[in-house]
């Protein structure tokens, strides 16, 4: 599929994500048509695969309220100035990579001035503020999808959509078995191995890391001699972690506090304890047993479960239709509850093989080479676009 070397795709790219995911798919865009030329937002890995960042991209990553609230005036402005850019050198395609908030309102206004839109990982608009997939039809002329639940849901409103599957699951590649893992961690072979997962963002930390601290000194008791592997990023999560550790009284001796490496700290685990997220899946690809959590503030929480329009959570429950992994909600999120269903599936054979037959199809499910299939998409999108203007001369 070729098309002119010449052309221009505007692309913006608001996290590390987003950069990790925009950069796949120029690398793949590159790879079939040389010579494309990307301008907007994006991070270092977009930069190396020839894209012109306008705006560093920092300027995009937010975390909490206050965050947004103080940046909201900056990030407006800068909305407004690439808006006037695009329109004043109209890109043959745009791509807006995650980060709706910022990326749909410039699409809208891109797609009214004809310029084709793309937008890449879908809002959760299945799971909660449902109204959002009419500003999504109004500004999207193609959503990709990571997943296939999304692609039947934008289908259902008559969205031209293309499930092109998941990177992780692509890419994910089980390098050591659970004991390799355990020793290359230190830890001693029959050793009972907890990996706990409060969240990486700071306010999942503040509001996780005492229930946490409160469960693991339940289950130390309970099991003697286990071991805890709390993978953290940065200095400030790991101080909070420690603070509340301190305030619990929990053996420090059969906790490690890891710099990151969540996926080493699950591969040794005989049981991965974890807020809700992207490390579900992560999990279910390398088949843990996993109990998941989440809490928010009550005022947070009241407002999703006002907007939200789903009965389960996780990425895992939500692929294979329903309550496979325990879920723990708000104020069902207790120290009590956790270790009640955590001990329910540790030694639970049954279970286990039928969590592993279900996170065997998920992974054959969304592993379709996601930036493969998005790079096609785009590529005929811009051909239908050639042959439109063809159409007209």
């Amino acid at each position: 599929m070729s098309i002119s070397p010449t052309k221009r795709i505007g692309v913006i790219a608001g996290e590390v994500s987003g950069d990790y995911l925009g950069a796949e798919l120029l690398k793949e865009l590159n790879q079939q048509n040389p010579g494309i030329e990307y301008i907007g937002i994006c991070g270092e890995l977009m930069k190396q695969q020839g894209c012109t960042s306008l705006y560093p991209m920092r300027t995009l990553s937010i975390i909490g309220y206050l965050e947004a609230f103080i940046k909201y005036i900056k990030i407006v402005r800068i909305r407004k100035r690439l808006i006037e850019f695009f329109l004043a050198n109209p890109p043959d395609l745009f791509i807006g990579i995650d980060v709706p908030d910022f990326n749909l309102k410039l699409e809208k206004k891109l797609k009214k001035a004809g310029i084709p839109t793309v937008h890449y990982v879908s809002p959760t608009v299945w799971a909660w503020r449902s109204y959002r997939i009419h500003e999504i039809k109004k500004s999207v002329c193609h959503m990709l999808t990571l997943f296939p639940f999304e692609a039947e849901y934008y289908k259902r409103y008559k969205i031209p959509v293309t499930f092109v599957g998941h990177p992780l699951a692509d890419h994910f590649a089980v390098l050591k078995t659970q004991e390799e893992s355990k020793l290359g961690l230190g830890i001693a072979e029959g050793k009972k191995v907890f990996a706990i997962l409060p969240g990486s963002r700071r306010n999942e930390l503040r509001h996780h890391s005492l229930l946490l601290a409160r469960t693991m000194k339940i289950l130390h008791k309970n099991h003697p001699g286990c071991v805890f592997l709390v993978p953290l990023i940065g200095k400030k999560n790991r101080q909070i972690f420690k603070k509340a550790l301190a305030k619990i009284s929990v053996d420090t001796a059969s906790t490690k506090l890891l710099d990151g490496n969540a996926h080493e700290a699950m591969s040794a685990a005989d049981m991965v304890i974890l807020a809700s997220g992207t490390a579900t899946l992560e999990a279910a690809l390398l088949k843990k047993v996993m109990v998941v959590f989440y809490r928010l503030s009550w005022l947070s929480y009241t407002i999703i479960r006002l907007l939200s329009h789903v009965k389960l959570y996780s990425l895992p429950n939500n692929l294979v239709g329903y309550d496979l992994v325990p879920e723990l909600i708000q104020k069902n999120a207790t120290p009590e509850n956790i270790v009640k269903r955590v001990e329910s599936l540790l030694d639970n054979e049954h279970y286990k093989q039928k969590a592993s037959h279900e996170y065997d199809m998920i992974r054959k499910e969304l592993k379709k080479n996601a930036s493969q299939g998005a790079a096609r998409a785009v590529l005929q999108i811009l051909n239908n676009k050639k042959d439109a203007e063809k159409n007209e001369q």
